[in-house]
């Protein structure tokens, strides 16, 4: 079965993650905001300095996981374990992306981007999460 992210409207993020998030009384709801400043890429460069800033949110109970940016929020499927939690985030090209963060907040986001003219572009970022 084919996946494919569903995006909303940035006006309606909030909403919509009020609506998924209400039907857990006990849920915890976590927000990971990341900041990655630092980037290696797949011909060797390394550039730091970046702007690269994803927000990711996770409802415990549910299990539910947004991505969500300036044009809406995107569904992500979270990976949890005792030293902390990754999401995963398909893309329409086939590609996955993958944001790792530990229970301390150190992150490494992977990009495997397929651009259809040039083949597939591979990155990795790091840097921090705030985690509330």
């Amino acid at each position: 079965m084919k996946r494919t992210a569903f995006l909303a409207p940035a006006f309606l993020a909030p909403a919509l993650l009020a609506v998924l998030f209400a039907n857990s009384a006990t849920a915890k709801v976590m927000t990971y905001t990341c900041a990655f400043p630092n980037a290696a890429f797949e011909d060797g460069r390394f550039e730091t300095g970046g702007t690269l800033d994803l927000k990711f949110v996770f409802d415990d109970v549910s299990g539910n996981a947004f991505l969500v940016g300036n044009a809406g929020a995107s569904t992500v499927y979270p990976v949890t374990g005792s030293g902390g939690i990754t999401f995963l985030e398909p893309l329409q090209s086939g590609a996955v992306q993958t944001t790792t963060i530990d229970n301390a907040g150190k992150a490494a986001h992977s990009r495997h981007t397929i651009m259809f003219a040039s083949g597939l572009y591979p990155s990795q970022s790091y840097g921090n999460c705030d985690i509330s």
